[in-house]
């Protein structure tokens, strides 16, 4: 196999971000609740049950709408600034930087992308801090169809990921260099 190929797969993780947003949602609401009860006086409690209420009127409306990672994204972000703030408040700066950054981090973690490259020695995955490296041997097919990418292996693990870039590719071309590669 002369060439190298390189597939980009689609981000499966749109159901791990959702919970991510919930659990910040659900986080906001106990810190509301919390400043609520020990943190204001009578004449400012009605301000933060208007500023609640917006905010839970705020995820009624994202959770009907049709999502797509960068929505999910946004309003995650935003709670975690309001999460951090209610930190900053109760726990003060440096606690509100360390949660803010950790929260940041998963988001980053959650939308990483993953690329499989394809080589005469090997195929290598790659997502965001893992590397897995699959040699020949272990491989009994490998066929794109329909934009999926299904490697079989000889001890009947199966992988199948959903290719984004697959115009890039004949996968004519692609199935019978892999065929052929197998083969030898």
């Amino acid at each position: 196999m002369d060439t190298n190929y390189i597939f980009v797969f689609k981000n499966t993780n749109e159901k791990r971000l959702a919970k991510i947003v919930w659990f910040l949602f659900f986080a906001v609401i106990v810190c509301f609740f919390l400043l609520i009860i020990y943190g204001t006086n009578k004449s400012t409690r009605w301000a933060f049950f208007v500023r609640l209420g917006a905010i839970i009127l705020a995820l009624i409306l994202f959770s009907k709408i049709k999502k797509s990672n960068r929505i999910t994204l946004v309003v995650g972000l935003v709670f975690s600034i309001i999460l951090s703030a209610f930190i900053y408040y109760f726990l003060g700066l440096p606690f509100a930087i360390l949660l803010f950054s950790f929260i940041s981090f998963l988001f980053w973690l959650v939308m990483q992308i993953s690329i499989a490259t394809i080589s005469s020695f090997n195929i290598v995955f790659e997502t965001g801090f893992s590397k897995k490296v699959i040699y020949w041997q272990e491989i009994n097919n490998v066929v794109l169809k329909d934009g999926i990418l299904t490697i079989d292996f000889k001890n009947d693990k199966l992988i199948q990921e959903e290719v984004i870039d697959l115009e890039k590719y004949n996968v004519a071309d692609f199935n019978s260099n892999m065929l052929r590669h197998l083969n030898q």
